[in-house]
């Protein structure tokens, strides 16, 4: 295994032998969990929210995950490593148990990062114009050379 910075350049083969929780099963959370079923990687999931979308609850069964809707329960816990959704807040009480017992929290964009270590990546912020910030940042990068953007933009 390489080490570029401070991820190994494998870090979806790291991935397969931990635990894993995706947090949220919004837009965010379920697109990082069909990515982690791609690569092959088991995962829980999580969710407070008694109504999540019907789709969502079709892919959870579909691919036999072990989860719970209505609730954020300690079995987040026995994760090593936890995928958090924007919508999931970090106040909330078993996100701070995991970060007080030292477990890996993280968000998508996050997890973007370790898995393309070798690629440069431009991050935008702020309170308004993100996305068209995003849009023109990215058509300016692709005129120069192969460009991916991604983020919070349309269907993640």
């Amino acid at each position: 295994m390489t080490m570029n910075g401070s991820h190994p350049t494998n870090y979806l083969e790291t991935l397969k032998k931990k635990k894993i929780a995706v947090v949220g099963l919004g837009r965010s959370g379920f697109a990082t969990a069909n990515f982690l079923l791609k690569n092959n990687i088991s995962l829980f999931i999580s969710d407070s929210r008694q109504d999540i979308d019907r789709h969502a609850l079709e892919f959870i069964e579909r691919n036999k995950i072990d989860h719970e809707i209505g609730e954020n329960s300690d079995k987040i816990l026995d994760s090593q490593l936890i995928l958090i959704s924007p919508g999931v807040p970090r106040d909330l009480p078993v996100i701070k148990k995991a970060l007080n017992d030292g477990i890996d929290v993280i968000n998508d964009i996050e997890l973007l990062y370790r898995v393309l270590p070798q690629k440069k990546i431009v991050a935008v912020t702020g309170s308004n114009g993100k996305t068209t910030a995003t849009a023109l940042i990215g058509e300016i990068f692709n005129s120069y050379c192969s460009t991916w953007v991604g983020g919070n933009i349309g269907k993640p």
